[in-house]
């Protein structure tokens, strides 16, 4: 009988034994109901053919799927077109493979209450465990909570108290890009990001006491394309002396805001600087280049996987995960393009 045939009702053949307990066996059941030498026998076998069960047999016997759920929350589809969403998702996928489970990817809207489906592999619990990433309202978390289904949150730094996340220190990371600014002779800024975080940060931060007068600009919805537009043309009506000298954002609302300016006239750095949160290959070969502070974003997906898995191999409750999380925490890089122009010198930096 050849390995690669074997099964686990071949195996309770030859040991003569249930196949309930060669499953128990195999998964390291505390209690076994079968004689010490029936057990050994079994372990035997299964050594001297080296059997490996089929995922959907193992999973039967410890009531696990090996399947991790990627869950990006967005209200479009959009979303994964996102380079970061993506690198996110190779992170995790990385992760899962190196330590035989499986990845799944999903989209759904957690940002509203009132529109709140449940995932369809949640209510199944066809999942382990999930990783969720992008924008998630607090009342949604606690519905999440209450499924009771293991959880891990990329870049969410505002809810490390509650949740295992995988995030960096954005008050080290902000007082660095305040440092960059300032460095470069820029006080004018559009930032094109928001959330009560971030406002909490620049509070604590006080980036007015740097010289720099950063405005943070609308959300509106998660089409970064459409909201660059409509940001190129705020920019082109305002006069020289009112235009940011700098604006700050995500590689898909900077790489459509530059086309869109340019084609109003206006040249990146000449003109306008621009600094960008996601280092991806959008950022990397845009032209110009653009300069960027930012997360690896493959390193934050990578992480977000171990860690999940982690907390599934420990059995850990939410409070040791929270602990367990800490040792995630990522950093930013800077790395220097040809986005940005230094005003102090007239050049690029």
């Amino acid at each position: 009988m050849t390995s690669n045939r074997l099964t686990m009702k071949n195996i309770a053949e030859m040991a003569e034994v249930d196949k309930s307990i060669v499953s128990k066996v195999i998964n390291g059941a505390k209690s076994i109901p079968a004689s010490p030498a029936k057990i050994r026998q079994v372990r035997l076998l299964i050594e001297k053919y080296q059997y490996t069960p089929m995922g959907a047999a193992q999973s039967l016997a410890t009531r696990r799927t090996n399947q991790i759920e990627f869950l990006l929350s967005s209200t479009t589809e959009a979303l994964y077109a996102s380079p970061a969403f993506g690198q996110m998702f190779c992170g995790v996928v990385k992760a899962c493979r190196a330590n035989r489970y499986q990845c799944l990817a999903d989209i759904n809207d957690f940002t509203e209450i009132k529109e709140f489906v449940v995932p369809e592999n949640m209510r199944r619990r066809n999942i382990d465990g999930c990783i969720l990433a992008g924008n998630i309202s607090d009342e949604m978390f606690e519905k999440i909570a209450e499924m009771e289904i293991p959880m891990v949150v990329l870049g969410g730094e505002y809810v490390k108290d509650r949740v295992p996340s995988v995030t960096w220190n954005s008050f080290e990371a902000f007082s660095e890009v305040f440092g960059i600014l300032s460095e470069n002779g820029h006080e004018r800024i559009w930032f094109a990001d928001d959330s009560a975080n971030i406002r909490n940060r620049f509070r604590q931060l006080k980036p007015e006491k740097r010289g720099l007068r950063i405005e943070i600009l609308d959300l509106c919805g998660n089409d970064e394309i459409a909201r660059a537009r409509r940001y190129a043309e705020q920019f082109a009506a305002l006069s020289k002396n009112k235009r940011p000298t700098l604006i700050w954002g995500c590689d898909q609302f900077c790489c459509s805001l530059v086309g869109a300016l340019a084609k109003k006239g206006f040249r990146c750095p000449d003109d306008f600087s621009i600094l960008c949160s996601s280092e991806t290959e959008m950022s990397e070969c845009f032209n110009p280049p653009l300069s960027t502070y930012s997360q690896n974003f493959v390193e934050v997906g990578y992480n977000g996987g171990l860690l999940m898995i982690e907390i599934l191999k420990k059995k850990l409750n939410t409070p040791q995960a929270i602990q367990l999380a800490e040792q995630y925490v990522t950093k930013g890089f800077y790395h220097k393009r040809d986005s940005i122009k230094n005003l102090k010198e007239g050049s690029v930096k």
